[in-house]
């Protein structure tokens, strides 16, 4: 499937103010199903959320394109910001952070 060109769609169709708040709701939806004790139902429901919960981040990276332009950040950028968080988490854990 092309992400990029559904989720531009559904950006124009239902707008932005829409689909960020939609975003927060498929978020809310994925912590809730994390906040249940486990099931097999329970993880088809978690897996189906977090697909809704990516393509929701899709979307917000979309969205967002030109204020991540206005800061000079490419996409490299978001994941440069990735790697230093995980880079972090890792430090973290060694103890020397």
């Amino acid at each position: 499937m092309d992400m990029d060109k559904i989720c531009k769609r559904v950006i124009k169709h239902y707008g932005v103010i829409n689909q960020l708040n939609k975003a927060c709701e498929e978020i809310n939806e994925l912590k809730n199903e994390i906040d249940v004790p486990s099931d097999k139902q329970n993880k088809q429901r978690i897996v189906d959320e977090i697909a809704d919960v990516s393509i929701m981040v899709y979307q917000i990276i979309l969205i967002t394109e030109n204020i991540i332009r206005d800061f000079d950040i490419n996409e490299d950028g978001i994941d440069t910001r990735v790697d230093f968080k995980l880079s972090r988490l890792e430090r973290r854990m060694d103890g020397l952070e």
